[in-house]
């Protein structure tokens, strides 16, 4: 990955400045959205937060020592609790979706009105509370931290270096992490196997980001290693739903046995959610491979 410009051109700060300080405007500009329950803002929201976490988190040494871990507390506490109101959306849309397209003779039950009883209410009630979470004073304590560590970012003596000398190595260091947790998980037992792939998955989210937050003095082909690591995070990312849609439609199962209602269709989207999570995970396995390859090539070029 050769970089651009190596006796020239921004500093370390100035590129990692510039990705903090979009990430800043985006995350302000999606907070009417939020409020307002418009479609998909509470994702976007999500994402600009992770976006925020990662490039704090892999560009630390740019900042003195510990300055930046309390603003990243926080926004992993809002994350948190942003999450679980788009959690549950994605759930009742997911599973409302499947539900639908089975033939009519493989739905038994109310299985309809159980599932929008046990997830649409919860997914209002999850996004009231998001909505007071934004109007909290710990929220507002954290946007002026995010704003006063903008305005005056508490900078080492690493980030007044050029970024072509900065920067690259510390993005290696993350795709080296993806490569270790994706052994990680082929190499681990089968109980655990899920809750590895989920953190292969934190690990190319953390890696595409700060990818993207160092383009502008990596080389071209950098941006196909962020692509590829965006298709292992997409494909991980449909594996833990399916597994998220698997434990949850066991326990609406439970429910529905204990109340005497019919439960083979539950049996039958148990069965769709299988099937779902291991062809998400072929796909990840083909992404990773050329994630593998693509970062390897960029990899040797480092410094040349």
């Amino acid at each position: 990955m050769p970089a651009r410009g190596e006796n020239a051109g921004p500093t370390a700060a100035q590129v990692v400045g510039e990705a903090l300080a979009h990430s800043a405007t985006t995350l302000h500009g999606l907070e009417a959205a939020v409020r307002g329950d418009v479609p998909d803002s509470l994702h976007q929201m999500r994402v600009t937060l992770r976006r925020l976490r990662s490039v704090l988190t892999t560009f630390r040494p740019l900042f003195d020592e510990g300055t930046a871990d309390s603003l990243r507390a926080e926004l992993r506490w809002l994350g948190g609790d942003l999450g679980s109101a788009r959690d549950v959306e994605v759930l009742h849309g997911r599973l409302t979706k499947r539900l639908a397209e089975e033939p009519s003779e493989l739905v038994r039950g109310p299985v309809s009105v159980r599932l929008d009883g046990a997830l649409r209410s919860e997914h209002v009630s999850r996004q009231e509370a998001a909505v007071r979470v934004l109007g909290s004073e710990r929220y507002a304590a954290a946007a002026a931290s995010l704003h006063a560590f903008l305005r005056r970012p508490p900078w080492s003596p690493v980030a007044r270096r050029p970024a072509p000398e900065v920067l690259p190595r510390l993005v290696i260091a993350d795709w080296e992490r993806v490569t270790r947790r994706a052994a990680a998980a082929a190499g681990g037992p089968e109980t655990t196997h899920d809750e590895r792939l989920h953190a292969v998955r934190k690990a190319a989210k953390r890696a595409r980001y700060a990818t993207e937050a160092a383009l502008p003095v990596l080389d071209a082909e950098a941006g196909r290693v962020a692509h590829a690591l965006k298709e292992v995070q997409a494909a991980l990312g449909a594996h833990h739903d399916a597994v998220v849609a698997r434990l949850r439609l066991l326990a609406i199962a439970d429910d529905a046995a204990a109340a005497g209602e019919d439960t083979f269709t539950y049996g039958v989207l148990l069965a769709r959610e299988e099937s779902a999570a291991v062809d998400a995970e072929a796909g990840f396995r083909r992404a990773y491979r050329k994630f593998r390859q693509l970062s390897r090539v960029n990899h040797s070029g480092v410094g040349s």
